[in-house]
């Protein structure tokens, strides 16, 4: 299956943020397993896309930084199953197992930079069960998101073990017809760092619940990242901006690192160009509290006024999720946390669905 074919034909299944956040070197082989929740659930066709270059810069990228390319690694089986708890002992007790193909092949040589896809199966995942994916793999600087928040394993000899350093999809695909495709664009607070793991109580996951299953979501959330990375039109890009509507929150990263205001905007204008260009609608949010010091607040602040002022003069819908995360006019103090905890998610994601149900 070529990447057009499965953008043609497929949408994102899970609530679950997926992206490359960095590599890890596995020298001797290992079996992964990782346990989404699909959303709606249901059976459908499924297919899993995996991209093997890095999408956002980490810490202060002396490690990996948006768009290196991961090395060469081997997939010698890919499975999924369906399972009703997601722990360590889980992969013992599943046994229906579908074996996966990548152009009708169960192995897999991975070139850095590639991208590949499995084929096609059907499968009944309801929504209060989990897909389970297994894959047994080695070798050199292999993609992973080591901050996910879904269940991960790895088992290296002596049984499955709690690992974040386990290869990953980019997108659960599901074959449904939906009204539009939703992406959720930012950093660690988009993808749901705050909120507990497996709870899938993030702002973006409230909001969707919320919003329905006439539509899908795409979770392009990702720790460390910076609007810097997002504007470089890379991987990461390639695949949110595969949605009809793009929802962007970015900034605080950028700003604690000692970005400021023109760098700033000029990365968020870049943003909205990459979404608008490829046909899509843009909607921004403002940049969230983070309990920044006076200077890096100001920065804040005025790209908050700037996004207020001048996105709309574009045709672009900004939410102000400020005051929902903020109290007494402290726009710099973030009461439920800098990244925001359930409750705050929980206030933030039903404002948010409110803001956008005459915008989708």
């Amino acid at each position: 299956m070529t990447k057009e074919e499965f953008y043609r034909d497929f949408t994102s299944g899970t609530l679950a943020a997926t992206a490359v956040q960095t590599s890890f070197d596995q020298e001797n082989p290992a079996t992964s397993y990782a346990y989404y929740r699909l959303f709606p659930g249901g059976e459908y066709p499924l297919s899993l896309l995996f991209s093997n270059t890095v999408d956002s810069t980490i810490r202060d990228g002396t490690e990996t930084r948006a768009n290196d390319p991961c090395g060469e690694w081997t997939i010698d089986e890919i499975a999924v199953a369906v399972a009703e708890t997601a722990d360590e002992r889980t992969s013992d007790t599943v046994k229906d197992w579908l074996p996966l193909t990548i152009d009708g092949k169960h192995a897999k040589h991975v070139s850095p930079r590639e991208i590949f896809i499995t084929d096609e199966i059907t499968l009944n995942v309801p929504k209060t069960s989990y897909l389970c994916v297994k894959m047994r793999f080695d070798g050199e600087r292999v993609p992973c998101h080591f901050e996910n928040l879904i269940p991960t394993f790895k088992d290296e000899g002596s049984g499955a073990k709690p690992s974040k350093f386990v290869p990953l999809p980019c997108a659960v695909g599901v074959k449904r017809a939906v009204k539009a495709r939703v992406g959720f664009w930012g950093d660690s607070i988009t993808q749901g760092i705050g909120c507990p793991e497996n709870s899938y109580l993030n702002y973006a996951s409230i909001a969707a619940e919320i919003l329905g299953a006439d539509y899908s979501y795409y979770d392009g959330g990702i720790g460390y990242a910076r609007a810097a990375d997002a504007a470089t039109d890379g991987a990461w890009a390639d695949r949110v901006k595969r949605c009809d509507i793009v929802i962007a929150c970015f900034g605080v990263n950028d700003i604690i690192r000692g970005a400021g205001f023109k760098e700033v905007t000029a990365n968020l204008d870049k943003i909205a160009d990459i979404i608008l260009s490829a046909g899509k609608k843009a909607i921004f949010q403002t940049v969230p509290p983070f309990n920044y010091d006076e200077k890096t607040g100001a920065v804040a602040d005025e790209v908050n006024v700037y996004l207020l002022r001048e996105f709309p003069k574009r045709g672009i819908p900004v939410f102000d999720c400020v005051p929902y995360l903020t109290k007494n006019g402290d726009t710099h103090a973030a009461i439920y946390g800098g990244h925001p905890n359930v409750e705050g998610s929980k206030i933030w994601g039903e404002a948010l669905a409110a803001f956008l149900k005459n915008k989708l």
